[in-house]
């Protein structure tokens, strides 16, 4: 029952965090397609000139700068969108990862300690669970990060 809650949650902060980032991911998908469309309509602009007067090259080269500043900053924008959204979901894995194995070792110390028999009275107490060594099958029961 305590691990169906933990991973239910897990699932939930997960949704959350997946939630947000995905603008950077929107970002970085559109931004090309937004470039690409200036460069069509740059192109459009130079052939425009191509079929009307020809007495000026530096009115198609205008078309043509259009361009390609149109597809440097579209794929400009969608690298710096990017990065940090794979960075981010990197970290949310790790944190998921590292969340799952903590709930693991909880789930077996709580096993361990559930199945363990009772000392009778006046018996030695048992040692406290302040995550003393390495009792359980050894699995280490400090959580990531030394919390």
């Amino acid at each position: 029952m305590t691990e169906e809650a933990i991973l239910s949650e897990i699932v939930r902060i997960q949704g959350e965090l997946k939630g947000r980032s995905s603008y950077l991911s929107v970002i970085g998908v559109c931004t090309p397609m937004i470039g690409l469309t200036g460069t069509v309509t740059g192109m459009m602009g130079s052939f425009a000139v191509i079929g009307g007067d020809l007495s000026s090259p530096g009115a198609i080269t205008g078309g043509i700068a259009e361009a390609l500043i149109a597809t440097a900053f579209g794929l400009g924008i969608a690298i710096l969108s990017l990065l940090p959204f794979n960075y981010l979901n990197s970290k949310m894995d790790e944190a998921t990862h590292d969340i799952e194995s903590a709930s693991t070792q909880l789930k077996l110390l709580v096993d361990t300690r559930s199945h363990a028999p009772r000392a009778a009275a006046g018996d030695e107490p048992e040692e406290d669970l302040a995550f003393a060594g390495n009792h359980y099958d050894g699995a280490s029961t400090s959580l990531p990060g030394g919390a």
